[in-house]
């Protein structure tokens, strides 16, 4: 077989149309056909055995320019409606659109649009009313209130079993059970 092509590692619909058309309409047998497409007969009988075709694999599916241009009007109502005193998340705009897609396709569309949807800001932007409010109450709490808020307290806990001399350790020679005197020490011979 010098100067063969070599086939495609996968088939394609187009053979897989043919390979079908070949043995459900014209009655031949996996052998021809595996003979005549250049395939291997297991590949063929694997195709033929396939009760309904496999679920389509690739990219997602893209939405209609009608569908965008109607995402982006709404898009616009809601922005207009919000006047800047409220949040729109793309699943509140998928929801109002009634869209069956993933947000990331919905987000690239409108991209190409010239809309960009970013992450919300998790901290608070203090306006001037809320820092003179934040100050007032600091002055009021006083001296106290801040020893309060500023304080640390440290506690350290210093533990050391007693020593005792020839006791042997048990199982159940937990600190805790060390304080309370619940130890079950075995002496080596006292």
């Amino acid at each position: 077989m010098v100067g063969a092509t070599k086939k495609p590692a996968r088939m394609g619909p187009d053979e897989k149309r043919l390979v079908r058309e070949m043995h459900f309409d014209r009655h031949m047998r996996p052998t021809d056909i595996a003979k005549a497409v250049g395939r291997d007969l297991s590949s063929i009988c694997r195709l033929l055995a396939q009760k309904k075709a496999p679920n389509p694999s690739g990219g997602r599916a893209a939405l209609s320019t009608q569908q965008i241009d109607r995402a982006a009007k709404v898009l616009e109502e809601m922005i207009d409606k919000a006047d800047g005193c409220a949040e729109i998340t793309v699943p509140m705009l998928k929801k109002r659109c009634r869209f069956a897609c993933c947000d990331r396709v919905l987000l690239d569309a409108l991209h190409k649009r010239g809309y960009w949807f970013r992450t919300l800001r998790k901290k608070m932007i203090l306006t001037p009313d809320d820092i003179k409010t934040r100050f007032k109450w600091s002055k009021h709490s006083g001296p106290q209130g801040l020893a309060v808020r500023t304080r640390i307290v440290n506690l350290f806990f210093r533990f050391e079993p007693p020593r005792r001399s020839g006791l042997v350790c048990c199982e159940n020679d937990s600190p805790g059970n060390l304080l309370r005197g619940k130890t079950d020490h075995r002496s080596g011979g006292d």
